[in-house]
């Protein structure tokens, strides 16, 4: 195993999954509420931020879609900050090829030292993530 599947193994098993909701019609329309121990799972980096997760999140994206059989890719990616509720969230896009495109939106916010929450939310639908950011209003 590589180092980077190793890193990103020791990332994803000091993640707990919260909630996960589909929207029932089949069109891969989801929200999944995660918590990351950045204790636990980058023990020698006391100042991972949510930026770093993001981007090392899409980076292990991008490395199971060149081993997935289909074949899919990341065609597109941007980080930006962006405000759910009153708290700010650094939020990552990603778009990927896969039977279309599809975009997944990463909001990541440190809670504190040691744990951050981070929210998935795909869209493949005309649905807007404005119309996501306006539930926490």
């Amino acid at each position: 195993m590589s180092g980077f599947e190793e890193e990103n193994k020791r990332i994803e098993s000091a993640k707990k999954c919260d909630s996960l909701f589909y929207d029932g019609n089949g069109s891969g329309n989801a929200i999944e509420i995660d918590f990351l121990n950045t204790n636990l799972a980058v023990p020698d980096d006391s100042d991972y931020t949510e930026e770093e997760y993001l981007n090392d999140y899409i980076d292990l994206l991008a490395r199971a879609g060149e081993n997935d059989q289909d074949g899919w890719s990341i065609i597109s990616r941007d980080i930006s900050k962006a405000t759910l509720g009153d708290k700010e969230y650094i939020c990552a896009k990603a778009v990927i090829d896969y039977h279309g495109n599809t975009e997944f939106h990463y909001f990541a916010r440190k809670i504190d030292d040691e744990l951050m929450c981070i929210i998935m939310m795909s869209l493949t639908d005309n649905e807007s993530i404005l119309d996501f950011e306006k539930l926490f209003e």
